[in-house]
């Protein structure tokens, strides 16, 4: 009978090793998932933040493209006037060209020098670096965004149970 009482102490105590060494587990993998939560938090807000940033910036393409066709289209009107009026002034006749009244009349409200040419020029290169550098800065912003994702996976920690 003592020896019975023995074996169930030794028994108990190593069920009570058990429940301790379960314990520790227990509380490991529960930091574990605070830890994961915690990462995946920040990961939402750098997506977020990131979406946001990339919204503004295809904002801002988008009124570079707008003001760059509009430019464009000046500039062509430009060509146009420029192209007849050089050709009523050089005689020619053609069902194209307007009366030289009509043309001097148009000079008067829309007169464009080699200077404002070449700062309208200026002005469109200008823009279309920075729609170039915002488009580059998007596409990193988006290839960050899919990285991030990505790697989010692979960051989460995982404990193996012994």
């Amino acid at each position: 009978m003592v020896t019975e009482l023995i074996d169930k102490k030794r028994s108990l105590a190593a069920q009570e090793e058990i429940v301790r060494k379960l314990q520790r587990e227990l509380e490991a993998a529960q930091k574990v998932t605070l830890a994961n939560r915690m990462l995946v938090s920040r990961l939402q807000s750098k997506t977020k933040l990131a979406k946001e940033r990339i919204g503004d910036k295809q904002l801002a393409a988008s009124n570079f493209e707008e003001e760059l066709l509009r430019a464009k289209s000046i500039i062509s009107a430009v060509k146009r006037k420029m192209h007849i009026a050089g050709d009523a002034g050089s005689g020619r006749n053609s069902p194209q060209v307007e009366s030289s009244a009509s043309v001097s009349n148009e000079n008067q409200k829309f007169s464009i020098t080699s200077s404002t040419a070449q700062e309208i020029k200026n002005s469109l290169d200008v823009k279309l670096n920075q729609l170039s550098s915002l488009t580059k800065l998007e596409n990193r912003e988006k290839r960050k965004l899919e990285g991030a994702s990505e790697s989010s996976s692979e960051e989460t920690v995982s404990i193996r149970y012994c």
